[in-house]
């Protein structure tokens, strides 16, 4: 929680930028807050910790706010944030992070790379939440002009994330490229795997038939040395791959493995992400009813990402296929609003979209398909890829069959279901 008890009055604005006041400061060991920093750096970008990064950047911060010192505190502020955007999802969590982060800001000289670093993911932190990317793709330019390595490094991630619509999927896989590139300049072994993980999550949500090259190359990296953060999403492609194979038996046994990697590695989508992986399996297996107490509950969860609205659409199916039709029409409306273009363009948009449809065609709600036929359209050659390559409900074609099914287009939906065989 923000202190209750300020440890210094505000601001005191010098040449080179706001400073500390002395008043009410204590002395703090260099060699404590410096080692509090170094772990932090060291579990993030070196074993993927996520969860003790944290804790040593919690330490770091504290320390440093005693002791006055500004760059310190931004350092462990940045660090608090996360290798991931959004990696803070309770309100409180969240709250907090945007205040540290406007503050160090406010101490900070505005001409200099660390608030630069900062101003960035204040950006990509607020476009992610919001569904936009204007301000990050702003503050990247900014940066490249900079010439900063790590830190366009680090702008180069935080963009990435909050381009994860299906229309950005060649303009993420050249970010993830310029990533990769970059990291040979950082020669940091996280910056490597995470342009290798971009670049192979990018390739299966486009459909590449290659993808699985590049995800042999991100696991011969890892098998040289683990990264709990991205080992984690890679053993999240294995199941989706599984699910894709139709190993529903396997993939149920991959999805437990993966949650424990991901708990681990302390990421907040450890739970819902083996739980969408089982909602995707009984869904194959005609199975999806029984997941419908789960299904409620998680809906609600405060450690889902703002943007993600694929739990909702998972009920409103099990809900209608169970023949709670109230339910159901509640939850494809909640989904629908006043218009169902408002859906954030997320990385579960694709996913969620194939629950509208689904749900239109059990409820019988042909105007509901017809707009969602209409927003899917344009991606009629992708695949219903869910998150980072988690998950896989088969080609756009599929939905776009189903959704012209629903609204009485009998024509149409035989040539979209006839090319989603082909697709698929």
């Amino acid at each position: 929680t923000v202190p209750s008890r300020p440890e210094y009055i505000g601001p005191m604005t010098g040449e080179a930028g706001g400073t500390m006041p002395s008043r009410r400061l204590e002395l703090v060991p260099p060699d404590e807050l410096k080692g509090a920093l170094a772990d932090g750096i060291r579990a993030q970008h070196e074993a993927g910790d996520l969860q003790a990064s944290r804790d040593s950047f919690e330490r770091a911060y504290r320390l440093a706010e005693r002791a006055g010192d500004v760059e310190s505190m931004a350092l462990a502020a940045l660090g608090l944030a996360g290798l991931w955007v959004a990696e803070r999802r309770t309100v409180t969590s969240t709250v907090l992070l945007e205040a540290r982060l406007q503050h160090v800001l406010a101490l900070l000289d505005p001409r200099s790379a660390l608030a630069l670093r900062v101003r960035t993911r204040l950006a990509g932190e607020a476009d992610y939440a919001r569904g936009t990317h204007a301000a990050v793709l702003a503050a990247l330019d900014e940066v490249r002009a900079a010439g900063d390595p790590e830190l366009l490094a680090e702008a180069l991630r935080i963009a990435h994330h909050c381009l994860l619509g299906p229309e950005h999927v060649s303009a993420r896989r050249e970010l993830a490229v310029e990533l990769t590139k970059a990291s040979f300049r950082t020669e940091r072994r996280s910056d490597l795997l995470m342009g290798l993980l971009w670049q192979t999550a990018d390739a299966y949500c486009a459909g590449d038939p290659h993808a699985g090259r590049l995800l042999g190359e991100l696991k011969d990296h890892l098998a040289q040395r683990d990264h709990l953060a991205v080992g984690f999403v890679a053993s999240a492609i294995d199941v989706m791959l599984a699910i894709r194979a139709g190993r529903f038996a396997d993939a149920e046994a991959l999805a437990a493995v993966c949650a424990s990697r991901g708990a681990a590695a302390g990421d907040a989508d450890h739970a819902w992400w083996s739980a969408a992986q089982l909602v995707t399996i009984r869904w194959y297996q005609g199975r999806l009813t029984e997941l419908l107490p789960m299904l409620h509950d998680r809906v609600h969860s405060p450690v889902l990402s703002a943007v993600d609205n694929s739990a909702v659409a998972a009920l409103a199916v099990a809900a209608a296929l169970s023949g709670d039709r109230p339910r159901a029409a509640s939850a494809l409306a909640a989904l629908c609003g006043s218009d169902l273009a408002a859906l954030p363009r997320s990385s579960s948009w694709l996913v969620t979209m194939n629950g509208v449809v689904e749900a239109a065609y059990l409820l019988e709600e042909p105007d509901v398909a017809a707009r969602a036929y209409e927003l899917l359209r344009p991606h009629a050659h992708l695949p219903m890829i869910g998150s980072l390559g988690i998950t896989c409900f088969g080609s756009v074609q599929h939905a776009l069959g189903v959704a012209a099914l629903t609204s009485r287009q009998l024509d149409l939906a035989i040539e979209h279901l006839t090319a989603a065989v082909q697709h698929n």
